[in-house]
């Protein structure tokens, strides 16, 4: 006489390699979090300095790049005025990153003019304590570079 199922050991290893399974994926979980936010951090900050070139093109107006605290990014239409990097004027938009990713330094990182070109150049470091990506605009020419490492923001 042949019976189909599973004996009670058969049940116990399964539960016991599951349990395992539970542990090891709960203890990465916090570092995983982590991570994940600092690359969606950095994501929106490619964009929003993207987004600011194209806004001083789309305008016809000068757009800054600001850091006003360790968390924010604002970008702002400062008009005509090519004397400074200023951080006044018509704020167009901000980015607030989440509590894994701070901003290195504050106030106005760099600027771009109605052509796309780089009046300010400048750089926005964005950091986890572990790496930091650094997000640099080229004088003139208003390219955007992007460097990576580990660490923090130098």
């Amino acid at each position: 006489m042949k019976t189909k199922g599973f004996t009670l050991i058969e049940i116990l290893v399964a539960i016991a390699v599951l349990s395992v399974l539970v542990t090891i994926a709960s203890l990465n979980l916090p570092k995983f979090m982590k991570t994940y936010k600092y690359k969606e951090d950095v994501f929106q900050v490619e964009m929003v300095i993207k987004n600011a070139k194209l806004k001083a093109l789309e305008k016809s107006t000068n757009v800054s790049v600001c850091i006003t605290n360790s968390k924010t990014l604002a970008v702002y239409d400062v008009g005509t005025s090519r004397s400074v990097c200023s951080c006044s004027g018509t704020l167009l938009y901000t980015v607030n990153l989440s509590s894994y990713s701070t901003f290195n330094g504050s106030d106005c990182r760099f600027m771009f003019d109605p052509r796309g070109l780089g009046v300010f150049p400048g750089n926005v470091c964005i950091t986890s304590g572990e790496v930091y990506t650094k997000f640099t605009v080229a004088s003139a020419a208003g390219r955007i570079l992007i460097e990576r490492g580990s660490g923090t923001c130098r």
